[in-house]
């Protein structure tokens, strides 16, 4: 008989701790989804990035094409790009470049697709500069175009349009740069971050259920 009572009241004791338990969880998984409620009632954005050329420094007339130095921020190279080091540059001492000449580009290639690249430019005995923004399927999405007086002429740009992955400039006549970039990058959407909290709280009830 005395072993029939303690086995009841060691099994009321092991229900009361897993109701406890059960409450413990309740309360926490309604934390969590409330906590992701609150982030997607947030709206989504992205985050602008400026790229200046001092974030890797490399000697002056350094062929960029085919390059990692910018992967980190996003950024690749194409048709001659030169890394340029000159004091004419307005915001610092470093930029990019062509190799001067008539139809001799500066091309960026963006890792992901952006909304907008601002810029500032600079240009050499040219009579105007023009830049050009591209999609992945080699649609034209915005034109900028400056006429310059001849001799060393700077100025801001700024170019937009939906998924854009590539930029060009050409002065057509001589050699300008490109002082620094500055475009937005995406940031996690609301619907992902919820996806991750889901995809935790499955797996904290199964750990428990197996721990239980």
């Amino acid at each position: 008989m005395a072993h029939d009572l303690h086995t009841i009241i060691n099994q009321s004791n092991r229900k009361r701790l897993g109701f406890r338990e059960s409450e413990k969880m309740k309360k926490s998984l309604t934390a969590l989804l409330l906590a992701l409620l609150a982030i997607v009632l947030v709206p989504s954005g992205a985050d602008a990035l400026e790229v200046n050329f001092d974030e890797v420094i490399l000697p002056s007339l350094t062929l960029l094409d085919g390059t990692n130095h910018y992967d980190p921020f996003g950024l690749n190279f194409a048709d001659t790009t030169l890394y340029a080091v000159d004091t004419r540059f307005v915001e610092d001492d470093f930029g990019i470049t062509n190799t001067g000449g008539p139809n001799n580009l500066v091309t960026v290639l963006f890792n992901a697709p952006t909304s907008f690249v601002d810029f500032t430019w600079l240009t050499i005995s040219a009579e105007a500069l023009r830049g050009q923004a591209f999609n992945a399927a080699n649609v034209l999405l915005d034109t900028f175009l400056v006429n310059t007086p001849g001799g060393d002429t700077s100025g801001n740009g700024l170019l937009s349009g939906p998924g854009i992955t590539r930029v060009t400039w050409n002065d057509n006549t001589g050699q300008f740069g490109i002082d620094s970039l500055r475009f937005d990058v995406d940031v996690p959407e609301p619907a992902s971050l919820m996806l991750i909290g889901i995809g935790l709280v499955a797996v904290s009830i199964s750990r428990r259920r197996r721990n239980g």
